[in-house]
């Protein structure tokens, strides 16, 4: 491999210059990263682009850069689900484009919406790509140097009307991290390990969703034994109220027959003896049925 070099493009002083290199993998984000050093005592904006938006995220792709500061500016590859077989199809590049701004803390985007191409300056890389294995490497080397040979020929920047079909132009910048996410949710979605996870987790909430109809039903079978307890409790304290107030009725009948007489007091004493025992016999009846109901509501 060739060392890496930086090159200075009037304001801004970028390394790697022109090359981006890749060793592929797959299920895997790649990154790099790209240095860029205002070298003027100036502020400079900047902005990137690529041909190939859905394939990278820069963060940022945009910014400015104080007089005499650098920054590093991250390039990821989103994870790639197979394995191309060559990359000699695969001709992606970025361009970096710079102009000198007063504004420091400004919206980078916005200087070049208000600034003519002459007043920016542009500096292209090209990406080469390294398959894992060695027969693949060797092919992708001289790949990597075609490609090389090629981007010091840069063809001017085309508008999207005059584009071959299936080729992307710079004129569609790189989209930040946020933008990209959907991507990376699709091509993690696509891997087997994701798949089983998701399979886990369905098979997680199919037994919660089982867990909590139970769960239901046993509380509706509480609720109606809940229901059933009441209404029994309920004839109880009816029964005990009924029997209540025929035991009073029974005493007071008993005492009403119990009145003054004209009898001998032999026979009041006789009478007296007998209303006791019809008193012990009407206590005991009345236990008997509270503990009657007792057991049977119970047991």
């Amino acid at each position: 491999q060739s060392a890496i070099t930086s090159v200075g493009c009037g304001m801004l002083e970028i390394l790697p210059a022109n090359e981006i290199r890749w060793e592929l993998v797959t299920g895997k984000t790649l990154e790099k990263s790209l240095f860029l050093k205002n070298t003027s005592d100036n502020a400079v904006a900047f902005k990137v682009k690529t041909t190939a938006p859905k394939r990278y995220c820069v963060r940022p792709n945009s910014s400015v850069i104080p007089a005499r500061e650098s920054m590093e500016v991250k390039i990821v590859m989103q994870p790639l689900k197979d394995l191309p077989s060559s990359t000699t199809a695969w001709k992606d590049k970025f361009l970096v484009q710079s102009a000198i701004t007063t504004n420091e803390t400004g919206d980078a985007k916005s200087v070049f919406e208000n600034m003519s191409k002459d007043e920016t300056v542009d500096q292209k890389l090209v990406c080469t790509f390294t398959l894992p294995s060695d027969a693949a490497s060797g092919r992708e080397q001289e790949s990597s140097a075609s490609k090389l040979s090629d981007s010091k020929s840069f063809s001017p920047l085309q508008d999207a009307s005059s584009e071959t079909p299936g080729s992307m132009s710079f004129n569609e910048e790189a989209k930040t991290g946020s933008e990209e996410e959907p991507h990376t949710k699709h091509s993690n979605r696509a891997s087997t390990a994701d798949q089983e996870k998701l399979r886990e987790e369905q098979n997680r909430c199919d037994r919660l969703t089982k867990e909590l109809r139970d769960a239901r039903e046993r509380e509706r079978v509480l609720i109606k034994n809940l229901q059933d307890e009441k209404e029994k409790n309920d004839a109880t304290k009816r029964a005990l109220e009924d029997l209540e107030k025929k035991f009073v009725e029974l005493q007071a009948r008993s005492l009403q027959n119990s009145g003054p007489s004209a009898t001998a007091p032999t026979v009041k004493s006789q009478g007296s003896l007998n209303i006791n025992q019809l008193n012990t016999m009407l206590l005991t009846a009345f236990i008997s049925l509270i503990v009657a109901f007792l057991i049977q509501r119970f047991y």
